[in-house]
This record gives structure tokens, sequence and C-alpha cells, in this order.
């Protein structure tokens, strides 16, 4: 039987979770040392330590993604190496409907009227209801995405790499379709995967064709958006309203102009966060190492 010395950085595990993993015949450390077999980590964390694992085995991202990784790494030539699939789908589909009601039903609006102890009965909020909505990237959180929005009653077609069934999209088109239709929508997220195919997907001609009353939600890789052209047009108020989670530079930059735009929700990269991720992490986790010992291949598994 396979043993594992599994190195975990940020994972806590209650002491059931650890009497499991020990049946297992899985051993959890957090010392890095030589002894060191596999990892279950985040992407941030594991490209910049790689060779400090000479013996890793085992490689577990808690994410879904591997943008961040490099494969041919020589210390990955003997690994088995998985994402951990569906982990933040649901606290992120949160983020996107939460921040867009707060647009459409105007929370600025009525957090400052309380501020200023002032009674201002605007009647002009909007409903998710009957909106178009278009999610580019349908992989997990963006199947999860159109689940959500159908819910509330709105319309979702999706941008893909490649064709995928979703029940809860009626139309599904190629990411080339952007510039064409991306003007029919009045909500359009950005979830898609960062490749080198999908860098600036969201450039400027796509983004000079958002409807005026369009909002534009990001939960994917800053990359995904030509960011200067993003800056210019939001200036410009050509659309309505961006929401906006990550950023090509981190922290963002208090000179950066988006900071004093009044059409601009920014967070501090936080879309994915929820306490129920620890759990969603360990039976990923437990699933793969289960499959692993038993010599079968892995849940998202990469190579």
């Amino acid at each position: 039987m396979k043993k594992l010395k599994l190195f975990v950085r940020f994972l806590i595990l209650n002491e059931s979770q650890l009497l499991a993993l020990h049946q297992l015949g899985v051993e959890i450390t957090k010392t890095l040392d030589d002894s060191v077999n596999g990892v279950f980590s985040d992407q941030f964390f594991v490209e910049a330590n790689l060779d400090k694992f000479p013996k890793l085995e085992y490689l577990q991202l808690a994410t879904s993604g591997l943008d961040l990784v490099p494969l041919n790494h020589p210390q990955l030539s003997q690994a088995v190496v998985s994402g951990s699939r569906g982990i933040f789908n649901q606290p992120m589909a949160a983020y996107v409907i939460g921040h867009l009601l707060a647009v459409y039903q105007h929370h600025r609006f009525f957090a400052q009227t309380q501020k200023d102890q002032q009674w201002r009965p605007s009647r002009h909020q909007e409903e998710i209801a009957g909106k178009r909505v278009a999610i580019v990237g349908l992989g997990q959180i963006g199947q999860q995405l159109a689940k959500t929005f159908a819910f509330f009653g709105a319309k979702v077609d999706a941008f893909n790499r490649t064709k995928r069934d979703s029940i809860y999209v009626q139309d599904i088109y190629p990411l080339t379709d952007l510039v064409s239709r991306i003007k029919d929508y009045d909500v359009v997220v950005i979830s898609l995967a960062l490749h080198t195919d999908t860098k600036h997907v969201i450039n400027d001609q796509v983004i000079n064709q958002l409807a005026s009353h369009a909002v534009l939600i990001n939960v994917g890789r800053a990359e995904l958006i030509d960011e200067p052209a993003l800056v210019t047009s939001l200036q410009a108020k050509k659309f309505r309203h961006a929401v906006l989670d990550t950023f090509a530079k981190e922290p963002l930059p208090k000179e950066h102009p988006l900071w004093a735009l009044d059409n601009v929700t920014l967070t501090p990269h936080i879309s994915f966060t929820s306490p129920q991720n620890l759990e969603r992490m360990f039976q990923a986790l437990y699933t793969n190492l289960q499959l692993y010992l038993q010599g079968e291949r892995l849940i998202n598994q990469f190579k």
C-alpha cells in the first residue's frame, strides 16, 4: 500500500478528519522537509516552492485551475497532479448575485440616505428575472452561475472555448462570437479559465460593444480583461457598472484610476471565500487520496 507524508499548508483539520486520513495511511505534516512526498496547497505557494519537494509524488491544488503551476517543472515529472473541482462554486455564485442585486436594488443610494437620515423612497429597483445574462466560461463555476441565474428567472447564454451542455443555458456560442453578440446582454459574467488563448479575451473591441445598461462582473483572472481598455470605457461611462474582484496588480495600487470611479465595485480578491470551503476542501482531498492510494485516476486530474 502506498504511503504519503502530506504537507498541508492552510487546511485546518479536526480530529475526525485527521483520523480518517490516518486510516488511509496518510501522515499529515506542517513541516517542510525532504521526506514530504505529497502536497495539498494553493497554487501560488506551490509554484514558488516546488524545489523544496525532491520526492514529490502527489500534488493536489485547492482550486480547479492550474494556470499558475508549471507542469513541466522537473519536480512534477513523476507526480500525480490534480485540482479540487467545485469547492468555490457556491460562494462565487453568491458573490455574483449579491453584487448584481446591490446594483439593481441601489444599495449604495440607500446606504447614503440612511447615513444622511433622509427618507427618499426611490422606486427604480430592478429584478434579475427577465434579464439576458452571458456567462463567459462554462466550467464548474460558470455552470453554477448559470443554474443560479436560471433560478432567478434570467435568460442565460454562455460563451465557451468548447461546446458544453447545460440545462440552464439556452444557447452556447464560441468565444469568437463575443464581439458580435455581447451587445445583446444586460449582464456579462466572466468565469473563464486563463490560458494563452484566453488572455485579454475581453478586449477593447468586446468592451466597446457592451450595452450602455450592461453590468460586467469578473470573478476570473484579471488577465482575461484588457484592464486599460476597461478603465477607459468606465471613465467614459460607456456601460452601467463593473464588479471586479481581481486586478492586474494586487493589492490594487492607491493611485489606480479604478478607485475614483463611482460606476465600479472593487473587492480584494475574495469572491471565493466562505467558511464552508474548508469542509469542501477536505472532502475533495479525501476522495482523491482514496483514489490515488487505490491506484485509480483522480477527480480533476491533470497529469
